[in-house]
């Protein structure tokens, strides 16, 4: 028996009714002058100490340690410390550091509205990276802005930040791997689910192409190795190039753009100038270890600053021989099916016109080698059935090199920022060995014993398998400008991305000489029996060279952007972002196919509207404002749409607050969707009315008459930090998508014939037997190409919890993040009205939605080493019968994976990491979804344990 929790149906807003009520009592007991006022509620303390050294060696090491950013400018040389032991959020180390020699006054920044620390320049000899402001009785500002603001200064409800220490604390290898930790992620792929290795953010459970990717906080473009999906790979950026990870769920950026319908993933990546070298190495059982190395280095002047980082990682290939799930795929032994398959080795023989086969009894024999003479004994009335998933790869085979730089030059009072990111991957997948379903062994064939035409049934598993490679090449260059433009600030870039995919099947068979090799009246191209089971000679023309698909992707987005203040309220400054946008995309489909391309120009308009700031003294309204946005983008293939944001940010005290957010999206069809070219080929279909098997013309292909899919989503969240460190959150949050773009599938266009979409299925008249019996025409035409169904809605709650607790030997600090789904409401049946699924706790092949995901950890910092150890933990979830479609009263267990890691630091510059996913080598449990693979692939992965050491040194 398994229990349920849902937020709704458990009393959720009582639930929620008692956190508010601890928040506030916690709020209660914790006067306006224990909070930090400039504290980021984003950010997440650490336990430093540090002796006296130069400002520049202090900001070095804190944004190596917690992600915080800072330039002391011409204040580098400048002595600091020490810096006593405790915790401290990267802001508030710094801020101890400098306030020693500089005095600090927290005033309203004019531009953003906000209140934040100025140096005081009467008080102060240089800013150390704070912005100044003397005071006069005209209290001027001077205000300097970051070139990458964080993703939650313009998104009206909480963002989820993964500053580098939580990277290092999860032991991540790649930024997909990373986004487990998130437990708004419902579901995660492994790198073997795709053939091209991609791996893509799927947050909340909508898809990979509703997730808007940002790098540096502008946009990335749809990958060129996997066309169909329309999204960026996240295993193309080296996880040892990132310095943080911001992730928005519930609420759009206009800033960014419309299109951000399921949430946007933002990958901050790192500047340092500090040489620094890391290599690691993965193991894990019976293959699929990796080997990866990174080494980055830079210079620093009084003007700028440059930085570049190599990296490259290679991983070995983990065969599916290697694990028993897809070794032996009889699943009976979890009462489920058996799904090996008579392509077996070795092979099955059978008579050709159902005779007993010549000197055995039956006609039906398995080719057994006898261990003695290593010859085929011919076994008489007995089958053999092979697991033909151990021949193929869980995890590929492959490597990935990886070029960052990046630089910045300070020109009078603007700043030039140039990036630079190119990689080259390469991917192999193995799948299956040649077969032969059925082809005769010839009579006249050497080693054919019968005399007589004999039916094979067989895998080659003597033959090299078939081998699915894709080779990547991308590059991505960036160019800015920021800087003061009279009272305002400015910002120019262009961002342009190009990417070349080229996929090919090495070791395709040639069906027609492997055939003619079993019938060996060739005597040049004769194919041995025993490939069956052992290396054999090889027929000249029994492989191919298949020809390679080639793929290409380009886009050039250009933005212009100025943000400062309009004008002085009672409350505080009116603030305001303006922004125009081009983007140019392009699609290659194939060299010998015509592209596709678009234009978009684009306008937004976003509003900070002060409502009570801290001076008006307002009891339970400390801080109140209004975010207010518009965005209009004109589609030179699809027209014109514009979409409106409101927020409300609302600090009831210093260390509480609320926000409220609802957010219009809008998600153009991909050039994929609309222009992939058209293809009509016949094939045999079962036609479900007329019971009978028939040839029938389906078209697949592009739509142009697709319309775009659309998106709302709401969020009201509540939070409370104290300066002991105690931090709590909710957000109720819902999502509504509707006109969801997907490829159809033939049978379930004719299962639900009498439904579909107009046009898609076409039948020949009638004949009068027809009539007579009651059934329609002959089928035709079948029409599966891409449509508008169904969308989506989902609705939950998330809620997390952290405290660092000290003691005598060192900081623990525990959390908890969960995610309450009470809804998902999901439809893609292909018919002409909606008919939406509930799926959340029900297994489905599209990725399945658990009723409740949690990340528990707890990290431990002391003076000899640091540890953290994580449990990510699922619900247990209704079964569904990939038959049938439908789900089932079988349930899949609960699961709970635990992940550990040990770091020590063997001196100031070097350090060595231990840690293992997975310590309990926990297969996943077997699941009737999985159909063949016996498991649900969104919920887990035949990986098993993988162990891990880490060694970095700083020079």
């Amino acid at each position: 028996m398994s229990v349920s929790l849902s937020w709704k149906s458990t009393c959720a807003y009582s639930h929620l009714a008692v956190l508010l009520t601890l928040v506030s009592a916690a709020c209660i007991a914790t006067s306006p002058s224990d909070a930090s006022p400039n504290g980021d509620e984003s950010e997440i303390r650490f336990s430093l100490s540090a002796g006296v050294r130069s400002a520049r060696e202090h900001a070095d090491s804190l944004g190596v340690l917690t992600g915080y950013e800072v330039d002391p400018g011409e204040c580098g040389n400048v002595m600091l410390g020490p810096l006593p032991d405790g915790q401290y959020t990267g802001e508030e180390a710094w801020r101890t550091l400098v306030d020693g020699v500089c005095r600090l006054e927290e005033r309203r920044d004019a531009k953003s509205g906000k209140m934040m620390l100025f140096a005081n320049t009467t008080k102060c000899t240089c800013s150390f990276g704070f912005p100044e402001f003397t005071p006069v009785e005209s209290r001027s500002l001077q205000v300097t802005s970051s070139p990458l603001p964080m993703l939650g200064e313009s998104i009206p409800s909480r963002v989820v930040v993964i500053h580098r220490r939580n990277i290092e604390e999860t032991g991540a290898p790649s930024i997909p791997d990373l986004l487990r930790y998130v437990s708004q992620t419902a579901f995660h792929r492994s790198s073997g689910f795709r053939g091209s290795g991609a791996q893509y953010a799927e947050l909340r459970g909508l898809g990979a192409e509703y997730t808007l990717v940002l790098v540096n906080g502008r946009r990335a473009f749809g990958t060129a190795s996997d066309l169909t999906t329309s999204a960026f790979d996240l295993s193309a950026i080296p996880i040892s190039a990132v310095k943080r990870v911001e992730v928005s769920l519930d609420a759009n950026s206009l800033v960014h753009g419309m299109d951000a319908i399921g949430g946007i993933v933002n990958v901050v990546l790192n500047d340092s100038v500090e040489p620094d070298a890391t290599v690691r190495h993965d193991y894990i059982a019976g293959g699929g270890s990796q080997t990866h190395a990174s080494i980055s280095g830079g210079t620093r002047g009084d003007r700028g600053r440059m930085a570049v980082y190599f990296d490259y990682q290679h991983w070995s290939e983990l065969l599916g021989r290697e694990r028993d799930r897809w070794n032996n795929q009889n699943f009976t032994r979890f009462d489920g099916r058996d799904y090996r398959s008579r392509l077996a080795y070795p092979a099955n023989l059978t008579s050709v016109d159902g005779e007993n086969l010549p000197g055995l009894p039956a006609s039906t024999a398995v080719a057994a080698v006898d261990p003695d003479t290593g010859l085929f004994a011919f076994r008489a009335g007995e089958e053999n059935r092979t697991s033909l998933r151990a021949f193929q790869a869980i995890v590929p085979e492959g490597y990935r090199a990886t070029l960052w730089a990046n630089g910045s030059l300070r020109i009078g009072r603007s700043v030039a920022t140039l990036e630079f990111l190119a990689s080259k991957r390469d991917n192999e997948l193995q799948l299956v060995p040649a077969i032969a379903p059925g082809y005769i062994w010839g009579a006249n064939h050497p080693e054919n014993p019968f005399d007589v035409p004999v039916r094979v049934e067989a895998s080659f598993a003597g033959l090299p398998a078939r081998r699915q490679q894709y080779t990547t090449d991308s590059m991505r260059a960036v160019g800015e400008v920021a800087g003061p433009l009279g009272d305002w600030d400015y910002s120019v870039f262009v961002v342009h991305s190009d990417e070349a995919a080229e996929a090919r099947m090495r070791n395709a068979p040639n069906d027609a000489a492997l055939a003619s090799g079993l019938l060996g009246d060739d005597p040049n191209g004769v194919l041995s029996l025993y490939s069956t089971v052992r290396p054999t000679a090889i027929p000249a023309a029994l492989f191919v060279n298949a020809p390679a698909a080639r793929y290409r992707t380009s886009a050039t987005h250009l933005q212009g952007s100025l943000q400062g203040s309009l004008l002085h309220l009672s409350a505080g400054r009116l603030v305001t972002h303006l922004g125009v946008e081009y983007r140019h995309e392009r699609m290659n489909f194939d060299t010998s196919i015509r592209g596709a391309q678009r234009e978009i120009a684009s306008g937004f308009a976003h509003v900070s509207l002060p409502l009570i700031d801290p001076p008006m003294d307002v009891w339970g309204a400390y801080d109140v404002g209004l975010l207010l946005g518009v965005r209009s983008d004109h589609y030179s293939d699809v027209g014109t749409v514009t979409k409106k944001q409101l927020g409300l940010l609302w600090r009831m005290t210093e260390s509480m607050s609320l926000q409220i957010a609802t957010t219009q999206s809008f998600r153009p069809p991909s050039l994929v969707d609309l222009y992939f070219p058209r293809v009509a080929i016949t094939m045999e279909l079962v036609d479900p009315k007329r019971n009978e098997t028939t040839p029938v013309e389906l078209m697949t292909g592009g739509n142009p008459q697709l319309r775009p899919s659309t998106g709302q989503s709401t969020s009201l969240g509540v939070s409370f930090k104290a300066e002991s460190g105690l931090s709590l959150s909710a957000e109720y949050w819902r999502i509504k998508v509707r006109d969801h773009v997907k490829l159809l599938a033939p049978m379930t266009l004719l299962a639900h014939e009498d439904a579909a979409l107009p046009g898609r299925i076409r039948r020949a008249m009638p004949t009068e037997e027809d009539l007579a019996a009651g059934r329609p025409g002959r089928l035709t035409h079948v029409d599966y190409s891409r449509a508008n169904v169904g969308g989506a809605f989902g609705e939950g709650v998330d809620v997390a919890a952290e405290m660092p607790i000290k003691t005598s030997i060192g900081w623990f600090t525990p959390r908890v993040a969960v995610t309450l789904t009470d809804k998902f409401e999901y439809g893609d049946l292909p018919t002409a009205s909606m008919e939406m699924e509930n799926r959340v706790g029900v297994a489905s092949e599209y990725g399945t939605i658990p009723a409740q995901r949690g990340v528990f950890s707890l990290t431990y910092d002391g003076r000899a080493f640091s540890a953290s150890v994580h449990a990510r933990v699922i619900s247990s979830y209704r079964d569904r019968d990939p038959a049938t479609g439908l789900p089932m009263q079988r349930e899949v267990p609960h699961s709970t994976v635990w992940d550990l890691n040990v770091s020590k630091a063997l001196s100031d510059r070097l350090r060595v990491t231990l840690g293992a996913f997975n310590v309990t080598n926990r297969e996943p449990p077997y699941a009737y979804v999985g159909g063949p693979l016996g498991y649900d692939s969104s919920q887990g992965s035949l990986e098993g344990r993988e162990i891990f050491v880490t060694i970095n040194r700083k020079f």
